[in-house]
């Protein structure tokens, strides 16, 4: 049984909106890509509201990092 926890479409912006519903918890989200400042920086910051602050809109909840295949080099 596969359970939904959230719902996220691609603007045109590149950016990835949508709300995450739990038990305890419905917040509007935004994925927005990021250029990685070192290997180890994430390729994403999700942010609470409708987007990134020094767009004057949300806060940073979060970070996510791509991720790839080690045998055939594409995106798992």
């Amino acid at each position: 049984m596969a359970i939904t926890l959230g719902t996220f479409t691609k603007q045109d912006s590149g950016d990835f909106s949508g709300i995450l519903k739990t038990l305890n918890v419905t917040a509007n989200l935004v994925i927005h890509p990021v250029s990685r400042q070192s290997e180890n920086a994430p390729d994403y910051r999700v942010y609470a509201g409708n987007g990134p602050r020094n767009r004057g809109l949300g806060y940073e909840v979060g970070a996510g990092w791509s991720q790839v295949a080690k045998t055939s080099g594409g995106p798992t």
